[in-house]
């Protein structure tokens, strides 16, 4: 996504907590935590508003950012990311944690990539398929999966939508 926005706009892309070549305390934190170090982040920067753009748990990060701090997006697009993990999903969302952390998160990477293409595109394009099948693989440290209270605490996305939507009402068209 960062190179068609690249042309028009400053892309600022970093690694969540626990991801990539970050280091992670030995303490669990929650999807609020990480709203909370992109709010860190745009101050060191020195942006005061942002559109923000991501997928899968970033967009569930994204999305905890905008109700949390509704004042400094100036837009929100989210791509395969829940509101809230249902309670009869939370399971699923914990196995799959453990897993990355027993495994590495190579072991997610088919999963991941059925749910996030077609078989008709996976078939079309295999290259895209095993470049993101890559990007899984790398992107995350194992003990990046680690939330307070074991796996997967709702958002409280819902529950802010409405203030975040009352500060964005001129964008919506």
């Amino acid at each position: 996504m960062a190179g068609y926005f690249r042309e028009r706009f400053t892309v600022l892309r970093y690694d969540l907590r626990g991801h990539g070549d970050t280091t992670v305390s030995t303490e669990p934190f929650t999807i609020d935590d990480l709203a909370a170090d992109l709010a860190e982040l745009l101050g060191k920067v020195g942006a005061p508003s942002t559109h923000v753009v991501d997928l899968s748990i970033g967009g569930m990060v994204a999305q905890t950012f905008a109700a949390n701090h509704a004042e400094r997006v100036d837009s929100l697009t989210v791509v395969g990311a829940p509101a809230f993990i249902p309670e009869d999903a939370r399971l699923t969302f914990a196995q799959g944690a453990a897993n990355a952390r027993e495994h590495g998160t190579l072991s997610l990477a088919d999963t991941t990539i059925e749910r996030w293409m077609t078989p008709t595109f996976r078939k079309a394009h295999p290259e895209v398929v095993e470049q993101i099948g890559e990007t899984i693989a790398h992107t995350y440290a194992r003990r990046g999966f680690r939330t307070r209270g074991g796996g997967g605490q709702p958002l409280r996305y819902v529950q802010k939508a409405e203030r975040y939507q009352e500060a964005h009402a001129r964008h919506c068209w």
